[in-house]
């Protein structure tokens, strides 16, 4: 009893480690099955907890079980199915990172960044905004993102080893109450440390150019 005991364990161990995202092949053979062999039944969609995403070139199956904040949020939405149609995935130009849009209004979303390398991981980066553009550095170990709120331009860097926000400043300071209302247009990253941005002011239609260095002083701000 105690062997079999221990070997259940185990499995319910196992299953537990599934991984939050799954690449379908992108061809399988069927089973051949003879006769006297019963059929297996295909689960059902209602008991299916991952949800399909066709792109381009692959099928992704996302766990939302495995993701605190989606879990969540499908758990309060009020159509689990209608809130899983609104979604969206994107591969980002990065090996095995996807960019997924959830809780979309009014052309608005919340954001997940999502790894599939080893382990898989989630980031949030945002919620309400609209991301205009996904930038790698040079190294490809840093991502630029550019965001619009309610019609304001804001910004984020994400370290890929860290992951979490690594703190990015202008070269040539801005008093504090400018360096508050900055608006990033446009980014071109020069090399890993540097990114050349166009830039607005609130209460400036102006458009400035200058240069983001990076605070080597500051500490990576991480994400659970």
């Amino acid at each position: 009893m105690m062997v079999i005991l221990l070997f259940l364990l185990a499995a319910c161990s196992n299953n537990s480690n599934e991984w939050m995202i799954t690449k379908e092949p992108e061809s399988t053979l069927p089973q051949q099955t003879t006769e006297n062999e019963e059929k297996p039944e295909r689960e059902s969609p209602v008991e299916s907890r991952e949800i399909e995403f066709v792109l381009d070139d692959e099928t992704i199956m996302l766990n939302p079980d495995n993701i605190t904040i989606l879990k969540s949020f499908l758990e309060t939405a009020t159509n689990r199915e209608q809130a899983i149609d609104s979604m969206k995935l994107e591969k980002l130009t990065l090996e095995k990172l996807y960019l997924l849009a959830f809780n979309c209004k009014n052309e608005t979303c919340s954001y997940l960044l999502l790894d599939r390398n080893e382990p898989n991981r989630s980031l949030l980066l945002d919620d309400m905004v609209t991301v205009k553009e996904v930038l790698p550095s040079t190294e490809k170990t840093k991502l630029l993102f550019l965001f619009e709120n309610d019609h304001k331009n804001t910004w984020k860097i994400l370290q890929l080893d860290q992951w979490g926000n690594t703190q990015f400043v202008l070269e040539e300071p801005l008093p504090e109450k400018e360096a508050e209302d900055l608006h990033i247009i446009s980014g071109n990253w020069i090399d890993d440390t540097t990114v050349h941005i166009e830039y607005q002011l609130e209460a400036d239609s102006t458009i400035y150019e200058g240069h983001l260095i990076e605070n080597t002083e500051s500490l990576f701000d991480l994400e659970s």
